[in-house]
């Protein structure tokens, strides 16, 4: 599988093309962790094949790496149009690429440019009383038994 290569000549090109939400990734040839990305790169493209996916390199794009403000690499980008959408920096699980083009047209995602966290605060806190009283109970017939 091969990365189209985005430069600073291709870039409006690219943006005014692509018509549906696209991949960046920001790589040096040095980098270990961006080569720990590759594979997993290659099996989101083989899931989804109607995403594009480009590839930038740091050490030979300067200008491209300064315009995108890549501080660090594997940088992988979710754009659309000239619009970044999302960023992930370091190796990224394949799930978490999937999860962000799965819901790439969600409400809340789009007005805000995250997405909302679940509200799972009451659930925790269940478990936590739910487990305290368990431990309770068991103490105190632990201690029946032995009087």
């Amino acid at each position: 599988m091969g990365f189209a290569n985005l430069t600073v000549e291709n870039l409006d090109r690219v943006a005014k093309k692509e018509k549906k939400a696209y991949l960046i990734k920001f790589t040096s040839a040095s980098c270990g962790p961006c080569k720990t990305m590759v594979p997993i790169l290659e099996a989101f493209h083989q899931d989804n094949p109607q995403v594009s996916m480009y590839e930038v390199d740091v050490d030979k794009s300067y200008d491209l790496s300064g315009h995108f403000g890549i501080r660090s690499v594997p940088t992988t980008l979710v754009c659309e149009g000239r619009n970044i959408l999302y960023q992930f920096s370091g190796v990224t699980p394949k799930g978490d690429l999937e999860f962000v083009f799965e819901n790439i047209d969600d409400e809340y995602f789009r007005e805000h440019g995250e997405f909302k966290k679940s509200e799972s605060k009451d659930l925790f806190l269940w478990i936590g009383v739910g487990s305290a009283i368990s431990f309770l109970l068991g103490l105190f017939f632990y201690v029946i038994k032995f009087y």
